[in-house]
């Protein structure tokens, strides 16, 4: 199943007093890119976090946010860092003589510096933590992955009409170019019988060049590419699960076809479905850079 680029999930375990909760959400990027922001009792579980999210993510730009909370009140514990205060204390010191402030430095003052401050349960983290934490991820992911598909759902539904847009145009390409190459070589053939003076050129070998001509504005071989990759397009985004990076690669190789009808063709008419193939393949493709 094909994911969007793009999504949210939230996901929440509660272990006794401690609430987990954790955030991820995602934007378009060629690459996988994780970005975690951890309480500091969580930072050593960086590398678990982005391993879970590796396995079921291959694109995107992932943002993952995890908080922990004690449940009781609502407010977690918060101590006082000796050091923190004694270091603190002294810059504030070293600011007020500078400056030849007479007043004394007074709690207020050092209360503006919130690095004085940490949570009560900082400290090593323990196995239960991860656990914890753990099972508040895998609800997050699994929220985050069916928000995407529903999206990838929706992008696939209007990429599916206009791919049966482009076979639309296909089929009036092949209709035109059917008579096509064989009125422009008649045409020609009266035009250079009512050009040509008798014995300047040999009628065999003006009639040679001509037929290499009409060979050239054949344009049989590229509609049976354009088929080809439309038939492989609409396989890929059935049954892949990480589908943009072949969509983007196939998009290239059907524009290419749709400017080599369009060169070949000495049709008005037909160089008039190519501009609308062309459109068409422009708003697929940015359909598709949306796709993981």
């Amino acid at each position: 199943m094909a994911h969007s680029m793009t999504g949210i999930g939230v996901g929440e375990f509660r272990d006794g007093g401690t609430v987990y909760t954790v955030e991820i959400r995602s934007v378009n990027n060629r690459f996988l890119d994780i970005s975690c922001r951890l309480p500091n009792l969580l930072i050593p579980f960086e590398g678990e976090i982005k391993e879970l999210i590796r396995d079921r993510v291959q694109r995107g730009k992932i943002y993952v946010t995890v908080g922990l909370s004690e449940s009781d009140n609502g407010a977690p514990e918060i101590k006082a860092s000796p050091e923190k205060i004694r270091s603190v204390s002294r810059w504030l010191e070293e600011i007020r003589v500078a400056a030849g402030i007479r007043d004394p430095i007074r709690l207020e003052h050092l209360l503006q510096f919130s690095e004085i401050l940490q949570p009560a349960s900082e400290g090593p983290a323990e196995p239960h933590t991860w656990e914890g934490m753990k099972r508040a991820l895998v609800a997050a992911l699994d929220a985050f992955q069916a928000m995407r598909a529903r999206e990838a759902g929706i992008l696939i539904d209007d990429i599916r009409l206009r791919v049966r847009n482009l076979e639309a145009h296909m089929a009036a390409i092949e209709s035109l170019a059917k008579d096509h190459v064989v009125q422009v070589h008649a045409k020609w053939r009266e035009r250079v019988r009512e050009m040509l003076k008798p014995g300047e050129i040999p009628e065999d070998r003006a009639y040679a060049e001509l037929a290499m001509l009409a060979d050239r504005m054949d344009i049989t071989e590229e509609c049976i590419r354009m088929r080809s990759h439309i038939q492989v397009f609409q396989e890929t985004i059935s049954g892949e699960k990480a589908v943009g990076k072949k969509l983007t690669f196939l998009l290239q190789e059907m524009n290419r076809e749709g400017n080599t009808i369009g060169s070949k063709a000495c049709s008005a008419a037909i160089s008039q479905q190519v501009v609308l193939i062309k459109d068409e393949l422009e708003k697929i493709r940015e359909q598709a850079q949306n796709l993981e």
